[in-house]
C-alpha cells in the first residue's frame, strides 16, 4: 500500500510543471513557420513511381470541411505542406480528438 504525503504530492506537482514547461514547444501546436535548416537535414521521399494504388474515394463529414480547410491553409502558409499536382495520392486519414475537433 502506497501512502502519499502532502510533501510528495507537492513534489509531483512541481515535477509535472517542470516537465510541461520543458516540452511546451512540442505540445503547443503547429508552429507558424518551418523551423530553420540545421547542420544535418533529413528528407523522406514517399513517392514510389512504380506503385499504383487502387482505392475508393473517401467520404468526409461536411460539418468538418471548414475545419479541415482551415488546417490545410495553415499548414500550407507555414510551409509544412506544398501543393502539387499528381496522378495519384493516398487519402489522408482524419481522426477526431476527444473534444470532437480534427
Amino acid at each position: 500500500m502506497l501512502i502519499r504525503s502532502a510533501s510528495s504530492s507537492k513534489v509531483i506537482t512541481n515535477l509535472k510543471e517542470c516537465w510541461m514547461t520543458e516540452i511546451s514547444d512540442l505540445i503547443s501546436g503547429v508552429p507558424p513557420m518551418v523551423p530553420p535548416l540545421q547542420l544535418i537535414n533529413h528528407k523522406i521521399n514517399l513517392i514510389d513511381p512504380t506503385k499504383c494504388i487502387d482505392y475508393l474515394l473517401p467520404k468526409f463529414l461536411d460539418a468538418l470541411k471548414a475545419e479541415l480547410t482551415e488546417k490545410i491553409s495553415h499548414y500550407i502558409s507555414a510551409g509544412w505542406w506544398v501543393p502539387a499536382m499528381v496522378q495519384q495520392a493516398v487519402p489522408m486519414l482524419c481522426v477526431l480528438k476527444k473534444n470532437g475537433k480534427l
